[in-house]
Parts: structure tokens; sequence; C-alpha cells
């Protein structure tokens, strides 16, 4: 898998931003450790941490509000990620104004205080262009029974992230 992970590393590093020059090298290294596989982000936690940094430093450097910086170079819908993929739907901005809204409403921090702002894409319900057809990655079924049963089907694999509970939680939020 460690073609995968490399590959995924440079593509989300690019996420959740529109880089119309951007170009990744990455190297997979021998290390003697024992196989695993793929675990909780594969690759992407590790670019975007790096990725953030990157953009705060650059904020910093143009004088520009962080949240702004993200906003002007942030994904938007009908996106095309330069020979990757293209973004149907994105709820970034709406995100980051949430976000701007309750850093202002908080008001004034006590001193040695912060408040951290990041942002992640990660796509779905799409295909990757090592798939020759499309797979529906983000599809979900639920059924109602006449006793009022609910079961949720979906692909989703719960490795660690919570999508167990996460999904419950959307299928209760939606029932309400």
């Amino acid at each position: 898998m460690g073609a995968t992970g490399l590959y995924l590393t440079g593509f989300f590093s690019s996420f959740p931003y529109r880089y119309p020059n951007y170009r990744y090298d990455g190297y997979r290294v021998y290390t003697n450790t024992a196989p695993t596989s793929a675990m909780r982000g594969f690759g992407a936690p590790q670019a975007v941490w790096a990725g953030e940094q990157q953009i705060d430093m650059m904020a910093e450097d143009l004088g520009i509000d962080p949240i702004e910086l993200r906003r002007v170079n942030g994904h938007v819908p009908n996106y095309e990620v330069p020979g990757q993929a293209f973004i149907q739907s994105c709820g970034l901005h709406q995100c980051l104004d949430k976000i701007e809204q309750h850093i202002k409403e908080r008001g004034k921090l006590p001193p040695n205080t912060g408040i951290g702002i990041a942002s992640y894409g990660f796509m779905s319900g799409g295909i990757f262009n090592w798939f020759d057809t499309p797979y529906a990655f983000a599809a979900a079924t639920i059924r109602i029974s006449t006793d009022g049963k609910v079961d949720l089907y979906t692909g989703a694999n719960d490795i660690g992230q919570g999508s167990n509970t996460t999904l419950s939680m959307i299928v209760l939020k939606s029932s309400a």
C-alpha cells in the first residue's frame, strides 16, 4: 500500500485549496519495519498538517487574515483539481463564515489563549484515477420498517474514525 499512501499524501496535500501550479514529489523509503496498512487518514493528516502550517506562515508574511487567505484560495463548487478530480460541491466557504462568526461573537480572549484554525477537504462520492468505473462511495440506503425500526446500509467501514457513531447520529437527526 506504500504507493497508494504516497499518492494520497500528494493528492490531499493540495486540499482544500486551488493551486493552479501544484507539483508534488514523493519518495517511498524501505524501513525494515513490520508491514502495516491504511488507518485513519492514510497519508492525508501528515500532508494537511504541513500544508496548514504553510498557509498560516503565508498569511502572516502577507499581512492577510488567515481565514481570508483560506477563503480566497479555497475550493469552490465545480472546481477541477488539475489532472486529479472534479469537485462538484464544497462547503468550505460556509464553514469559514461560521468560524469567523464564532470568533467575533466570542470576543477578546484572555492572555496566552488563542483559537486554532485549519481547513481540510476530503473527496467522496467520486472516483480516483485508478478506478475504471465510478463507485458510489458516499451512498447510503435507509429502510424504515412499519414497526419504526430504522436500518442504515452503507459501505463505510469504521476503522477508528467514528463513522458508525457519526452516521447513526445523522440518521437520528434526519428522522427527528
